[in-house]
């Protein structure tokens, strides 16, 4: 979701990054008292969270292309995940499942 959020571009540079080769970066890093959460977490490649390391984005002089939020609403997972050829089948077959039991519930009323 969090990859969906940012649009799939590292937060830093903007270089769209895979999704087999994204990190998340803590803007806060944990070191510091940084929560894993919407607001502190954004989509970085590699090289953007290595050069920032543990450190905030001001302490690395690296600047954040947007301000990360919680989305209003998250997106349907069938839509914005796609199968590939690259994809495992176990990730295949968890994500059949996660759309099966993710789903809402009928009322029986």
């Amino acid at each position: 979701n969090v990859y969906a959020r940012d649009r799939g571009r590292c937060q830093y540079c903007g270089t769209r990054v895979r999704r087999d080769e994204f990190t998340y970066e803590h803007v806060i890093p944990r070191v510091l008292g940084g929560r894993t959460s919407w607001e502190n977490v954004v989509v970085a490649c590699v090289a953007c969270n290595q050069r920032k390391a543990g450190r905030t984005p001001e302490q690395a002089r690296m600047r954040l292309l947007s301000t990360p939020v919680k989305p209003k609403r998250l997106p349907d997972l069938p839509r914005e995940i796609r199968y590939s050829d690259e994809m495992p089948e176990s990730w295949k077959s968890w994500l059949q499942s996660a759309v099966y039991w993710d789903g809402e519930l009928e009322t029986g009323r």
